[in-house]
C-alpha cells in the first residue's frame, strides 16, 4: 500500500467514527442537530474508503507494472 496518504485517511475514517455516533445522540434525542451533520459524518467516512481504495489499486498496478516489465530505477515509476 501506499504510505503517502495514510495519515489523510485515516483521520477521515477517525473523525466520523468518533463524531458520528455523538451527533446520532444529538439529533435523536437532544434535537438539537441538524440532520446534515449526520449527513457530512456518512459522506467524509465514504469519501475516505473510496480514496483508500482507489489508492490502494493504484499501487497495486504500479507493483504490477514494475514486475512486468523489470524496472529497478525509481525515476521511470510515474506517481500521482
Amino acid at each position: 500500500m501506499d504510505v503517502r496518504h495514510n495519515l489523510v485517511i485515516v483521520c477521515m475514517v477517525l473523525v466520523p467514527v468518533l463524531m458520528a455516533p455523538i451527533t446520532w445522540h444529538l439529533w435523536i434525542y437532544a434535537d438539537s442537530v441538524n440532520t446534515n451533520f449526520y449527513f457530512a459524518m456518512t459522506l467524509v467516512f465514504n469519501v475516505a474508503q473510496v480514496s483508500k481504495k482507489r489508492i490502494d489499486s493504484f499501487s497495486r498496478y504500479q507493483r504490477r507494472r514494475i514486475g512486468r516489465r523489470q524496472i529497478t530505477e525509481i525515476k521511470h515509476i510515474v506517481f500521482m
